[in-house]
Parts: C-alpha cells; structure tokens; sequence
C-alpha cells in the first residue's frame, strides 16, 4: 500500500504546524504498522515528481490545490516484508554511554 501525505495549508492554519502535523501522523502510521509486523518505510522521492503524482492521483483537480493550499509532503509504503531481515543485536548496556532519563 502507499500512501501519499499531504498538508492542507489554509489561511486559518499556521504553515509549520500544518507541516508538523503530518509529519507526526506518518511517523504514528510507522510505528502502528511495526506493532502489527508490517514493514513500512517513509520516502520524500515522490517529490522529484510531484506534479506528476498530483496529476495521476487527480489532486491537481481540486479548489484546495488550485489554490495553493495543498502541498505534497511525502509517501509511506506498507506491506507485508516476504523476508525476516535480521535484528541488530542489544548494545552491551555495561559498557555503553547512554544514559536514561
């Protein structure tokens, strides 16, 4: 699955906190998505050809998007990985210098 995220930046919203918004829900989906043993991974190329994205999904169609007020920010894929890929192993607490807070 992928989906595209967009930011819906109207007058009646501060441009950052419209941003962050979304940044933050795409980041909840990847966490989610880890949880149920999805693989997923958040990619900023859909950028390179957005416009091409806007068309294809017919966003370009849209009052809000003529308007300027809607931004393509990035995609997310999701999906079912047909591979275990292997785990990075534990650091050795006794010797590391993190500390908890």
């Amino acid at each position: 699955m992928i989906v595209f995220a967009y930011s819906h930046n109207d007058s009646e919203e501060r441009y950052h906190t419209s941003i962050g918004s979304v940044y933050m829900a795409v980041e909840n989906m990847n966490l989610a998505c880890l949880v149920e043993g999805l693989g997923s991974c958040t990619m900023g190329a859909p950028l390179e050809i957005k416009e091409d994205v806007d068309r294809f999904l017919g966003v370009d169609q849209l009052p809000e998007y003529q308007k300027g007020e809607l931004e393509l920010l990035c995609a997310m894929v999701c999906g079912y990985p047909d591979h275990q890929p292997p785990k990075a192993p534990p650091p050795n607490c006794g010797s590391c210098d993190l500390a908890l807070v």
